[in-house]
């Protein structure tokens, strides 16, 4: 987080990010085409053939839109601050709280958190910052036990509790080093539909690399 360009603090949205679709009408808020990068996330929404959909009435679509994974998130103030105060965000909760009870589809709160900032905060100059876009070993999220040196954040998926002194004990020997540098990348255009909007043009996007 130090490393962050100190310009960009402020709005950053730090993370692990992956990309969804949202699709959202009077009933429901549901998200399709989820891939690692914004261009297999193009690929899944084509597959899904929900063009269509996207077309009916009171129905709005976005995305592909970038989303911090669950096992870390940051926020700069500034962006916290924003989404704090808005009101669009606030009426979006208060509807999630009266059209998902009782329903068994379970909200993921990184994705939807991803979606609402791409939704509804399109003017802030948001920063998203992946950490690990390539899987450079300081991002793991799968299933196996995998740790290097640079490793900084480890997802547990399974809750195996005997991992946690073996990541305890790795971490005091690696001191998880991870010399890295930031590099702008340039901002997506594609629209995955007619209804969508287009990649925010306030928003920029850098991703981290491990220096060899």
């Amino acid at each position: 987080l130090f490393q962050t360009p100190l310009a960009l603090q402020r709005n950053a949205y730090f993370g692990f990010m992956a990309y969804y679709h949202a699709i959202r009408n009077d009933h429901v808020l549901q998200f399709h085409g989820y891939g690692p990068r914004h261009g297999y996330s193009r690929m899944a929404w084509a597959r899904s053939k929900l063009d269509a959909t996207c077309a009916s009435v009171n129905t709005s679509c976005v995305g592909p839109f970038p989303y911090a994974c669950g096992p870390f998130i940051g926020l700069g103030r500034d962006l916290a601050s924003e989404v704090g105060n808005s009101s669009a965000i606030a009426d979006e909760i208060d509807w999630l709280k009266r059209s998902q009870r009782g329903s068994r589809d379970v909200l993921l709160e990184d994705v939807w958190l991803g979606s609402a900032l791409f939704r509804f905060l399109p003017h802030v100059p948001v920063a998203t910052l992946t950490i690990d876009p390539l899987w450079n070993n300081v991002y793991h999220d799968t299933d196996g036990l995998r740790v290097t040196s640079s490793l900084a954040i480890f997802h547990n998926r399974r809750k195996f509790v005997s991992r946690i002194p073996i990541l305890y004990t790795h971490a005091q020997m690696a001191h998880c080093q991870a010399p890295l540098r930031w590099k702008r990348e340039r901002a997506p255009t594609h629209v995955c539909c007619s209804a969508s909007a287009s990649f925010p043009k306030q928003w920029v996007q850098y991703s981290r690399h491990i220096d060899a």
